[in-house]
């Protein structure tokens, strides 16, 4: 079972760790002028990682009830390929008879 992290939304974390000292302003307003950018990126690398690991964790949870549910989209565990029968091969051929024969039709009716 998928177990609910008690830590805020990343995006209201980064917010919120942005905010205050970060994005002090200066004399003419630009918001971004005391950003220590260093830390700020090691910041944003250190959340994608986390990100990442979670993304991990989400695509094994999601394998896992894909394999209950019976959707897997791994091949099936005796390795044998879905056959198809006779009846529905003889009526796929007849099909394909069919247009060759219309497009040769049309290419007499066009010389």
């Amino acid at each position: 079972m998928i177990s609910q992290s008690s830590e805020p939304n990343s995006c209201t974390a980064t917010r919120d760790k942005l905010s205050g000292e970060h994005l002090s302003t200066n004399g003419n307003g630009d918001k971004m002028g005391n950003l220590e950018l260093a830390s700020t990126v090691k910041m944003l690398e250190g959340q994608r990682a986390e990100v990442a690991k979670e993304l991990v964790k989400l695509d094994k949870a999601i394998a896992v009830l894909r394999e209950l549910n019976g959707t897997s989209s791994t091949p099936s565990p005796n390795g044998k390929k879905h056959t198809m029968s006779a009846a529905a091969r003889r009526k796929i051929g007849e099909a394909q008879k069919a247009r060759w024969a219309k497009v040769r039709q049309a290419k007499k009716t066009k010389d």
